[in-house]
Formats: structure tokens, C-alpha cells, sequence
């Protein structure tokens, strides 16, 4: 219990300054938000976690060695998968809820983010307070939502606008930099925790063993970290410059 309030705190410390200065200056019905998450929180991500599951027992089943098979898992089985059924579901709600500013994008877009998040978070905790901190404090699915937002708006503009050289280029950045960030910070937990953390009480011996294969956990580890991060600093910006402006056209109107 402890673990799911500390990660609901640290969502509220990344959520509410922004949603205190422009949450009542979205476009569409205020219905939306809770239908986008409780969706996403419940149907979205239980579809999404049948399908990872029949998927990752059909390639369990192939017998693959352990680092290509965390390989498929992290990049396919969890990142191509959640982030391909996010965006679907996001574009959805998008559809229905009539969204048409950059802010209405990225309320929506990090609902569904949040609405996974949750979900999975109370799930993945495992009871451990250290677990509620790691996963309130990087909130992946959130972020990696708000900058796919953020650039599938930018896409949406540019080929209204008709450059389509620019929308190509903001919708490969929307759908290709959350599903490679997501994969490369999944693969090395995956590889630690099913490989290393396998071996049991074995464990120390095991990395003693295997020195050059640690090592590269650790440097994918760190990669993973920078890109995450760039992603995040990424995001506040273009959440923090979207919902000043939404500000400023609801107090112009």
C-alpha cells in the first residue's frame, strides 16, 4: 500500500502545476479526461497485457536464448506493442472528444500515458517503497505519451498546412523515439532481473563470471537513463509552452 502512495504523490508532483494553470482552458467536454483514462486504466490495458502475454508464450516457446529472447520482449513484446496501443487509443479519444489545440493533444495523449501508468505501477510495485519512488519519479509512460503528443499535434499541423515532408518527419519522431527509448530502458531491467536476479542466491557469482556482460547492462542502463531523460525534458517544455498559450487564449476570449 505504502509503495502505490508514494508513486501517486510523485504523479501529482509532475501533474499538477500543469494542470492547476490550464486544466479548465481544454477545448473539449471535461468528460473526456476521465473516460481517456478510466478506458486506458482498465479495457486499454488489459487488451494490451492479453496480447503481450499470448505473444511473449509464442516466442518462450521458440526456445530462444535468454538475451535475444529479453531483446524481442523489451522492444516488441512491451515497447512496439504499448506504445503502438497507446497511440491508437490516444488518436481515438482525440477523435471522439473533438481535441483541437496543442494542449487538448497533450491532455489527452498523457491521460492515456497516466491511465497505464497506474495501472501498471500497481501491479510492477511489488510491495517495495523503492519501487513506488523509481516508478513515480520516472512516470515512463506519462512522458513518453507527451512527447508523442506533442509531435503527432505537429504532424497534424503540418500536413493541414500541406508541408509533407515536415509531417512525415514529426510523425516518425512521434512513433519512433518513445518505442526505442521504452525498448532500450526495458531490455537491461529485463536482462537484470530474469537473467542476473535468476540466478538466485547464485547471483554474485554469476556477475563475477560474467564481468563483460554486466558491464553492458550497466552502459544500456546509463544510455537508457540519458535518453529518458531527454524525453522528459523534452515533454515539460512542450507541455509547459502548450499550456501557456491555451492560458492565453482562454483569458483573450
Amino acid at each position: 500500500m505504502i509503495q502505490d502512495i508514494i508513486f501517486f504523490i510523485f504523479l501529482l508532483v509532475w501533474t499538477m502545476p500543469f494542470y492547476r494553470k490550464a486544466g479548465k482552458t481544454t477545448t473539449f467536454d471535461k468528460k473526456w479526461k476521465w473516460k481517456t483514462f478510466l478506458f486506458m486504466a482498465t479495457i486499454g490495458f488489459v487488451g494490451v497485457l492479453v496480447i503481450q502475454a499470448g505473444l511473449m508464450l509464442g516466442v518462450r516457446a521458440m526456445g530462444l536464448p535468454d538475451v535475444p529472447y529479453y531483446l524481442i520482449y523489451a522492444f516488441v513484446g512491451a515497447a512496439l506493442l504499448e506504445e503502438s496501443a497507446k497511440f491508437l487509443i490516444s488518436k481515438w479519444f482525440i477523435r471522439l472528444s473533438g481535441a483541437k489545440t496543442k494542449w487538448d493533444y497533450l491532455v489527452i495523449f498523457g491521460l492515456v500515458g497516466i491511465g497505464f501508468q497506474v495501472t501498471e505501477s500497481l501491479g510492477l510495485s511489488g510491495g517495495s517503497p523503492i519501487a513506488g519512488v523509481i516508478r513515480g519519479v520516472f512516470c515512463s509512460h506519462m512522458f513518453y505519451q507527451l512527447f508523442m503528443g506533442a509531435f503527432y499535434y505537429e504532424y497534424v499541423k503540418a500536413k493541414e498546412e500541406g508541408s509533407t515532408s515536415l509531417a512525415k518527419k514529426n510523425l516518425a519522431l512521434s512513433l519512433t523515439v518513445p518505442w526505442f527509448v521504452h525498448g532500450i530502458w526495458d531490455f537491461p531491467l529485463l536482462l537484470l532481473t530474469g537473467v542476473i536476479m535468476g540466478a538466485g542466491d547464485d547471483y554474485m557469482a554469476y556477475v563475477s563470471a560474467h564481468g563483460t556482460f554486466t558491464d553492458i547492462i550497466v552502459i544500456l542502463m546509463v544510455a537508457a537513463l540519458v535518453l529518458h531523460f531527454t524525453v522528459v525534458v523534452k515533454s515539460l517544455k512542450a507541455v509547459k509552452k502548450a499550456a501557456d498559450e491555451s492560458v492565453a487564449a482562454y483569458h483573450a476570449q
